[in-house]
């Protein structure tokens, strides 16, 4: 194995191993196929790379990357053939349904990155939008709609016909929690949050009801980039209805599902002459492998191509001829907003807003309309401008000894080998330039204990923490309230049922519980800030609280146009998590896929999504090809 040396820096130790990728694997050709994509290619220069070997451990000293994007405007043309095939191991294939507003998390991103189903757009690796589905869009001068302009030559898989504006418009419609109240689709309350009712102009014209401009449009929903949405045919809903399309796996991307089982695998066969682009592989398997030891085996032997693996694993696969992809990284967090349902009215609506779950006899809520405390000035300011009531104070008190108490490096090292890196501001990465230093978190458990005494928690109390699915999750919990446990008094309970099971209490505002958040290091600063912890999400899961001043950022983010502007409020919105720390982050995690350089070519023409896990691994899988 691989035995690093590196300073104290997140990526420093995987830009080594990028370096490493580069110097030894072959350029990539694939073979005698003729192609030219709609689509960015990514030119890497390595200007100065000096390698010392001794023994097993490989030294990267010095080197210097630049990446410049080169946008393709001339259409696709596809390969004269398909051959080979390609195989995947993930942790996960997703929930397989087939009907749009079923699809609960682990399945509506899942259809656009496994490439069977294609949104509207396509994000690219500078940061640009380009046509996909959609041939262009236009917006309303006065932002109150959005009108999607559609390619004629889409066709759905296994003769369903063409795609026209009646399959976007239902799709769209079918998803949002706005026009749909039965919708359980992963991004319900995405799209509730800021659009109304889709409705067809003409045969290839879709025109969408705008009830709240968002300055990411069309980036954001609209393409594979976040949370966006696969089309889906009307006329297999037509044919069998709500329960019956739920196994009716009908898309148009550049290939059709062949079998989508749960807990087990994905098989994909790929489309000649396809729209878009021909696939380099005749067919492609998504194995489901939950133990990594497996995935890893897998690879070894040569009975999966691609994978992805914990950050230590990483070298030994390298050594097999893996070749790094690095696609976005995660971060965690824990979040306070179990009970912290402390909006009184809809952000999008102002009627009272139902909260079942407030409860501010759980040591980390306060009761803001408290004898004594001033709602307004302490949730709807970045910062309070004087001092904050008993209730709330206390509250706060308990959360920031808990996020004292949180050994980040000791985390990073023993679970991640010293290859991730500590975390304190959610949606922020401690790497950003925009991190300020006063807003990390010292690890001081005597501190903390003192915080706990003040706050009238001496001895501590019982709390339930939901953290995920799975020994991996379980590993992660215990280890980051390891202090919790033994220093603090607190008595845990940690819930590890299905996420589908434990949904209804984020959507209706009854949860009690600490979650576990994840998220990506990759959200962009100045896109709006607040997500699942304000009713902009009503109708969706809220499973981070009902936070006031969360709802005003996000709402002001939305329609600001100017970029400086959208940052300045962040800035005041990471200021207001840094006081209350409603939800800290814990560890930053590089991100790396695996696949072997040796019997593949994977040079991906479409920007990775920031979406992070599962069938993530194998985005895009149009673009891989068999040596």
């Amino acid at each position: 194995m691989f035995d690093f040396k590196f300073r104290r820096s997140v990526l420093i130790p995987f830009v080594l191993l990028l370096a490493l990728a580069a110097l030894t694997a072959t350029a990539c050709g694939g073979g005698d196929s003729e192609e030219s994509a709609a689509a960015p290619t990514a030119e890497t220069i390595i200007q100065t790379v000096i390698v010392e070997k001794e023994g097993p451990v490989v030294i990267a000293t010095k080197l210097v990357e630049t990446t410049k994007i080169v946008e393709v405007t001339v259409a696709p043309v596809s390969r004269n053939t398909l051959s080979g095939e390609v195989v995947v191991a993930t942790n996960t294939v997703g929930v397989p349904v087939g009907t749009p507003e079923l699809c609960v998390p682990g399945c509506g991103n899942e259809k656009y990155l496994m490439g069977a189903w294609s949104t509207l757009f396509r994000a690219a690796p500078d940061g640009t939008t380009n046509p996909h589905v959609a041939e262009s869009w236009s917006l309303a001068p006065d932002n109150s709609s959005i009108t999607f302009k559609l390619r004629s030559d889409v066709e759905f898989h296994k003769g369903w016909g063409f795609l026209t504006a009646e399959d976007v418009a239902w799709t769209i419609n079918s998803v949002n929690g706005a026009t749909n109240t039965d919708s359980i689709h992963d991004n319900v309350g995405d799209y509730a949050a800021n659009y109304g009712l889709a409705t067809v102009v003409d045969e290839n014209t879709v025109n969408v009801i705008i009830t709240n401009f968002d300055s990411r449009t069309p980036r954001y929903l609209f393409s594979e980039f976040w949370q966006g949405v696969g089309i889906s045919s009307k006329a297999v809903y037509d044919e069998f209805g709500k329960e019956g399309m739920r196994d009716k796996f009908i898309g148009t991307g550049p290939f059709e599902v062949d079998e989508w089982v749960d807990d087990s695998h994905i098989y994909l066969t790929g489309i000649s002459d396809h729209w878009y682009k021909t696939p380099g592989v005749a067919s492609a398997k998504i194995l489901e492998v939950p133990e990594e030891a497996t995935r890893i085996a897998m690879f070894e032997t040569g009975q999966a191509q691609i994978t992805r693996v914990n950050l230590p694993n990483v070298p030994k696969l390298l050594l097999k001829g893996g070749k790094v992809r690095p696609v976005v990284g995660s971060q965690s967090t824990i979040s306070f907003g179990a009970g912290n349902y402390l909006e009184k009215v809809g952000a999008r609506d102002g009627k009272p807003l139902s909260t079942p779950g407030f409860d501010a006899s759980l040591p980390w809520v306060g009761d803001p309309n408290a004898v004594g405390c001033d709602y307004d000035d302490m949730l709807l300011n970045s910062l309070p401008s004087k001092p904050v009531c008993e209730s709330m104070e206390n509250a706060r008190l308990v959360r920031q000894a808990l996020a004292m108490s949180i050994d980040r490096e000791g985390i990073a090292e023993a679970i991640y080998g010293g290859l991730a890196g500590p975390s304190f501001m959610t949606h922020l990465s401690a790497d950003n330039d925009l991190h300020k230093d006063e807003w990390k978190i010292a690890y001081d458990v005597a501190a903390a204990k003192e915080l706990m005494v003040k706050a009238g928690y001496a001895d501590g109390f019982d709390m339930q923490i939901y953290a995920g699915v799975g020994a991996t999750a379980l590993e992660f919990a215990t280890a980051f309230s390891a202090d919790w446990q033994s220093e603090l008094g607190i008595n845990i309970t940690f819930d590890q049922q299905a996420y589908s099971a434990i949904r209804p209490t984020f959507v209706d505002r009854s949860n009690k519980e600490l979650v576990v958040g994840g998220w990506t290091t990759a959200w962009p600063p100045d896109w709006p800030q607040g997500r699942e912890d304000n009713s902009w999400f009503d109708g969706g899961t809220m499973k981070y609280g009902a936070l006031p001043f969360s709802a005003l950022t996000y709402g002001k983010m939305l329609g600001e146009a100017d970029t400086a502007v959208r940052t300045a409020t962040a800035v005041d919105w990471y200021e207001h998590e840094n006081f209350w720390r409603w939800q800290p982050g814990i560890v930053d995690v590089p991100t790396y896929d695996v696949y072997n350089a040796d019997t593949i070519t994977w040079d991906p023409q479409r920007a990775t999504s920031i979406w992070w896990g599962g069938v993530a691994v194998a985005m895009p899988l149009e673009d891989v090809q068999v040596n």
